[in-house]
């Protein structure tokens, strides 16, 4: 049956497309995947691959055929097969993976998902797995068989994690636990084959990021604490690896680390912090704050080599992920003066350290959101808009986990965040020479989007503003005067619409209803609409005709 199931893979890759034959070879392969015969007819091939009589290369067709049969039968009858029957499929799996001249690359991927598939439903039985997996970074004496079997085993041991959640169905809520509690004992280990790779084989890295992001907190997304956190990528000294390749020429690569680190500080128990978190907070942190030159004009990887625009924009949105990540999930660690009560906290940094690093996180924070692209802005609005907020969940970033001296450094943050946000609020100068007030361009729909959600930002802000002294929080009358001011001196029309837009929002925060500021329950926070900003709106519309006439700014002014 192999030659014949050979001959429709040949059929199915090689023939002509659409043809009356290739579509009789794809049924036939269809069918016959079904029968018992199809275990050992595609172990035959893989075993025995069928080669070009001119090249004596491997053949794709059959081989990629034989390894998706074996990946199918695997996943739907591998406890029906005899004890006998899967050491053969186990054992064929490994020695194909890391032969010499063995599987094509797409071939050993599925053969790493299928490895890992079998270690997951046989983990009980199987209980010399690890050893044997960990059999492929031994193969052969050469360095390069090495490296390539790290490469394999990080695959094996990346879809763990997946193959889990895929075979949740099969336990019972007791024997779940169980099996995360196995598999969740071996995430030290798990490091190792990653820390290989990432040390020594870089054109191996991206095998590398793929097992660590399988394996990071929330691979599993109904059992939350299994995983791998920032804590034990620290430890293991991975946080600064994978920080150079946040900042690096591969682009895709870079989004993989950033998501990685990210993802590694997402806390969702309720805990006490760890001293090891503690230090992979801090340590990120400062490794954040060490990246401020990435946002400049001109940077350089780490290799030395000039930054292209798309480079530097990539690398500033891992950077704007990862520190909204610590900004969500661990401001106490960050923004709070005496940090958490660990003796972590006391080798880390004294008082006056720690107050540094947190006033140039916020510069850091002020910096993405600064930046000119949407994916960098857009993760760090949800952080401003809870900052002034009285009633913020403990791992938040918030004012009130700042000192005095903070809280005054804040309100200078919060003025050049205000510059910033309009900035972004800006319709491209192509799109205002059309003379246009729509468009179905990708580029204005983003920034229509962004609008509305910077709006909401500037409300949350504005409505609970830091009062001067002597006076209550929620001065937004300041707040709204300075961008009437703005919209006075201002001939920009692309300025000018971006601040009709926002004041329409503004007028919000004059009602003496709605408005979060004012409550009948204290009095002395009411402030009269009429003597705050009303009139100051209207005095702007007052000056409406000397504003310049396009239609961008006639609409903000009916608006």
């Amino acid at each position: 049956m192999a030659e014949q199931l050979a001959a429709c893979a040949r059929q199915l890759f090689e023939g002509v497309s659409g043809s009356g034959e290739q579509r009789a070879a794809n049924t036939w392969i269809m069918q016959f995947q079904r029968r018992d015969e199809a275990w050992q007819a595609a172990l035959q091939l893989l075993e025995t691959p069928v080669h070009d009589p001119l090249t004596h290369q491997t053949l794709v067709g059959p081989e990629l055929v034989a390894m998706q049969i074996l990946r199918l039968k695997t996943q739907h009858e591998w406890t029906r097969i005899s004890v006998q029957q899967q050491q053969v499929v186990r054992q064929l799996l490994e020695m194909t993976c890391v032969a010499d001249g063995g599987l094509l690359p797409v071939s050993c991927r599925i053969a790493c998902v299928t490895l890992a598939d079998i270690v997951v439903k046989s983990c009980k039985t199987w209980t010399g797995w690890k050893s044997d997996v960990q059999r492929l970074v031994d193969a052969g004496i050469a360095a390069q068989r090495q490296q390539k079997g790290a490469a394999v085993l990080a695959e094996v041991l990346g879809a763990i994690p997946l193959q889990i959640l895929a075979s949740e169905r099969m336990w019972p809520a007791e024997e779940m636990h169980e099996i995360l509690t196995i598999f969740q004992a071996e995430g030290e280990e798990v490091l190792t084959a990653p820390v290989v790779i990432l040390v020594h084989r870089a054109d191996e890295r991206s095998s590398a990021l793929r097992c660590l992001e399988g394996w990071i907190v929330g691979s599993v997304p109904t059992h939350e604490t299994f995983g791998l956190t920032a804590a034990h990528l620290y430890t293991r000294g991975l946080i600064d690896v994978l920080f150079n390749v946040v900042i690096s020429d591969n682009e895709e690569q870079a989004q993989l680390a950033a998501g990685i680190i990210a993802d590694s500080f997402v806390n969702t128990v309720s805990a006490p912090v760890s001293e090891s978190m503690v230090n992979a907070v801090l340590h990120s942190g400062r490794r954040l704050v060490e990246s401020m030159p990435v946002f400049q004009s001109e940077v350089r990887s780490p290799t030395g080599e000039i930054m292209t625009k798309e480079q530097q924009t990539t690398a500033c949105r891992g950077i704007s992920r990862i520190a909204c990540s610590l900004a969500m999930n661990h401001a106490p660690t960050l923004l709070w003066n005496h940090v958490v009560d660990t003796q972590a906290s006391l080798r880390c940094s004294t008082s006056e350290q720690q107050s540094s690093l947190s006033m140039a996180f916020l510069e850091l924070l002020l910096a993405c959101s600064s930046y000119d692209d949407i994916d960098v802005v857009q993760p760090t609005l949800e952080i401003w808009f809870f900052f002034l907020e009285d009633n913020s969940s403990q791992s938040e970033a918030s004012w009130q986990l700042l000192d005095t001296p903070g809280k005054k450094h804040v309100v200078s943050v919060f003025s050049r965040l205000v510059n910033a946000l309009i900035e972004r609020c800006k319709y491209p100068q192509w799109f205002v020479d059309k003379q246009q007030l729509v468009s179905d361009d990708p580029e204005i729909e983003a920034i229509s989007d962004l609008r509305r959600e910077i709006a909401d930002t500037m409300l949350s802000l504005f409505s609970k503003w830091p009062g001067g002294p002597g006076k209550p929080t929620g001065d937004y009358a300041s707040c709204v005067k300075g961008m009437c001011q703005m919209l006075s001196d201002s001939k920009d029309v692309a300025l000018i619409d971006a601040l009709l837009f926002l004041l329409s929002y503004m007028v919000e925060l004059f009602d003496a209803i709605s408005s979060d500021s004012e409550s009948e329950d204290d009095p002395e926070s009411f402030q009269d609409p009429e003597s705050g900003g009303i009139d100051v709106l209207l005095g702007a519309l007052d000056r409406a005709l000397n504003l310049p006439m396009h239609p961008l700014v006639i609409n903000g002014v009916a608006r």
